[in-house]
């Protein structure tokens, strides 16, 4: 596996437990179930890894881990709206979805 795979692959893993860690205390099974159901979809897109889409999720990351310490879920919903339209947008320019 060339060394760009590898960290598609590892991106892919960690930030799919990141998201995973931010719900699985929300006592929705509901929301976990489709929380899943997106991100396993969303895992269909290699285009969509972070390296490709500059440092924008990264940076969102950053901003929902600090929401969650500090139980802010009014600014989470704000940077979450923004993490997935970033993600949407890069996957319709780069075709991705059609």
């Amino acid at each position: 596996m060339n060394a760009g795979k590898s960290e598609d692959a590892l991106w892919k893993r960690y930030d799919g437990e990141f998201h995973q860690a931010l719900i699985s205390n929300c006592g929705s099974r509901e929301l976990m179930d489709a929380h899943q159901l997106a991100f396993d979809k969303y895992f269909r897109y290699p285009i969509l890894s972070a390296d490709r889409r500059g440092a924008e999720p990264i940076k969102q990351h950053r901003q929902l881990l600090e929401c969650a310490l500090a139980r802010d879920s009014k600014r989470a919903a704000t940077v979450l709206v923004a993490h997935v339209n970033n993600c949407v947008e890069y996957a319709l320019k780069g075709g991705a979805l059609r």
